[in-house]
């Protein structure tokens, strides 16, 4: 079978998120060699599996989106790799918890898993796939936190831009491979990571020079309500968790 433009675009969104999906890595070899989830939060990567998992019900559903299926397969299995390994670190104080989400995630890719085989073709992928984008969706609004982190503190420490670029390409890449199948489901959402790398980008101009300018200052003082961030990219954004809020 011939290779088309939608291919190519398809598999050049595989590389570039394969990109994302090892980017946490440096913070799990840190959990791993401390032998102590410390104070991040695996909720990232939950959330990761249940998007990629309800993207990958819905390719099989339609059953021509090859390189969608391939690059969340891909996601689920860093995002559950970095799941067992963080679980194994938890303290005792926050297993219950950490089970907790690990239940309602399974309940989630259990509803999407029963709608794929027992809802007609048509329903089922309708709902897998709406359900796919409001998950997008809810992770593209996770950047406002960094904005609101940048703006307060006059850094843009938290707002890596080679990441800020990887999630840009990634989603400019996923659009594409979208409009060249004229397929909205995929297109909405990468217009979405789009344009909040755009803007992401944006306020890193506005306040790249503020962050040099203060490191070369030692009068001046970068105070910020959270003494510690977790910077988590996963697909099509950069998730930030203050620990703290999510256990």
């Amino acid at each position: 079978m011939a290779m088309t433009l939608s291919n190519v675009f398809g598999i050049l969104g595989i590389i570039v998120a394969l990109i994302l999906f090892l980017s946490p890595v440096p913070t799990i070899r840190r959990i791993f060699r401390e032998r102590n989830s410390l104070e991040y939060s695996q909720l990232p990567f939950i959330c990761q599996v249940v998007e990629s998992s309800f993207w990958t019900l819905w390719a099989i559903s339609v059953g021509d989106r090859l390189e969608m299926l391939v690059n969340n397969i891909i996601g689920i299995s860093f995002m559950l790799i970095y799941i067992i390994i963080f679980s194994s670190f938890v303290p005792a104080s926050k297993r219950s918890t950490t089970a907790l989400h690990l239940s309602v995630a399974a309940v989630l890719v259990g509803v999407g898993v029963a709608a794929l085989c027992l809802l007609p073709k048509s329903s089922g992928s309708l709902s897998l796939s709406i359900a796919a984008v409001v998950l997008n969706c809810i992770k593209y609004a996770s950047p406002l936190s960094v904005a609101r982190m940048v703006v307060q503190t006059k850094s843009v420490e938290f707002l890596p831009l080679p990441l800020t670029l990887a999630c840009f390409a990634c989603s400019v890449l996923w659009g594409t491979y979208g409009l060249l199948l004229n397929d909205m489901w995929i297109l909405v959402p990468n217009i979405a990571g789009v344009v909040c790398s755009i803007l992401q980008v944006i306020l890193w101009c506005c306040y790249c020079r503020r962050s040099t300018s203060s490191k070369k200052d030692p009068a001046v003082v970068v105070e910020s309500s959270s003494p510690v961030v977790e910077i988590v990219p996963v697909h099509g954004c950069v998730i930030v968790v203050v620990p703290g809020s999510v256990h």
